[in-house]
């Protein structure tokens, strides 16, 4: 009896000390959700995984203290990344800590089973780790550049004048400029993680599920060239059309139609396929019809 109060004992202690350590880069990490528009999504990555981990809690053992040499090795390879990141300042290193403590925590209090049990909640939270400044310039650059290059097929297709200098259009007296704000990462990040829940979501095949991811992802590349084509269409036809309100409002009825469309690709997928699939809901997996 003293030796399992004891236990418990430091339990709560190696529990409190994990929240402790880690919780300035959880604040951090709600701050950068908070006002940057490439990580935006964070909030909804990380109430999914806590989600995604209550839906399993049926099949977590009894948190007992399990002090063994994996639990241990993984949360020194936690408090290790945490360390490199304050060491170099990277809010990245110490955001992909959070997820490997959290398994050192599953390890040591409830087994190398209830850490399996746990490993996509905690996996899935890596989709909310922030990027690091240089990739995202480097993805920016990459999806501006292919926006342009497909504005500019599709013009030529349409025989529609053009002239592409780099990131801008010369349509007519029109120069339409590929900036930043029309790289259209937030969308495809967000696609990303739309795929990747829906496929943990649908209980069905792993190929079906790696499909349902491809068509997600696929359409977050595909979204943004096809908004900026668009764009350019319209700057050929009436230049105003290209600006403010009518713009902004053109570029989310892309958006939309584009993710309706995955979605009901998805969806004949699945009913084409033959074979039962399920929803997992609050705990439980409904069933579709195939």
């Amino acid at each position: 009896m003293g030796l399992a109060l004891a236990s418990r004992h430091v339990m709560l202690i190696v529990i409190t000390v994990v929240v402790l350590a880690w919780a300035p880069t959880l604040r951090d990490l709600a701050a950068i959700w908070a006002t940057s528009r490439y990580a935006s999504h964070g909030f909804c990555v990380a109430a999914f995984a806590v989600y995604a981990a209550w839906d399993r809690r049926s099949e977590l053992p009894r948190p007992v203290w399990r002090p063994g040499p994996r639990g241990r090795l993984v949360l020194v390879l936690a408090a290790t990344l945490l360390g490199a990141g304050y060491a170099t300042g990277s809010l990245t290193l110490r955001a992909l800590s959070l997820p490997v403590a959290g398994l050192a925590l599953a390890e040591l209090t409830l087994g190398a089973g209830g850490a399996r049990t746990l490993r996509f909640p905690l996996a899935f939270f890596l989709l909310a780790v922030p990027l690091p400044a240089a990739t995202l310039a480097w993805l920016s650059r990459l999806t501006q550049s292919l926006a342009a290059v497909a504005a500019e097929d599709v013009l030529v297709l349409l025989r529609i004048p053009v002239v592409r200098d780099g990131l801008t259009l010369s349509i007519g007296s029109i120069d339409l400029q590929v900036t930043e704000a029309c790289n259209g990462l937030p969308f495809l990040l967000a696609s990303v993680v739309v795929g990747v829940a829906a496929a943990w979501a649908l209980q069905t095949g792993t190929r079906h599920r790696l499909t349902i991811l491809a068509l997600a992802v696929l359409g977050g590349i595909v979204a943004n060239p096809v908004r900026l084509a668009g764009t350019a269409v319209l700057a050929s036809i009436e230049p105003a059309a290209v600006v403010g309100t009518p713009h902004w409002l053109f570029g989310k009825l892309v958006y939309l139609a584009v993710a309706a469309t995955v979605a009901a690709a998805a969806t004949g997928l699945l009913r084409c396929s033959g074979r039962p699939w399920r929803i997992r809901v609050a705990g439980q997996a409904h069933r579709g019809d195939a």
